[in-house]
């Protein structure tokens, strides 16, 4: 796993962040975000769900992991 794939993981591992909350913490491209996202699905199991963000406390599409 790379360190972008490791650090979103992490991320996604305490708290269900969106994607752009993710790009915001990791400083990645929000594109780069969704491809690491993408490749981490093949791996581990990601739930996208609809949500409370923990970074920006809207009600949207968040990731976690599990």
């Amino acid at each position: 796993m790379d360190s972008d794939a490791s650090e979103i993981a992490g991320l996604i591992t305490a708290t269900p962040m969106c994607d752009d909350c993710l790009a915001h913490k990791t400083g990645l491209l929000p594109r780069r975000v969704r491809q690491v996202m993408n490749r981490l699905a093949r791996t581990v199991k990601i739930t996208m769900s609809s949500g409370r963000c923990a970074g920006c406390l809207k009600q949207t599409v968040v990731h976690r992991l599990g």
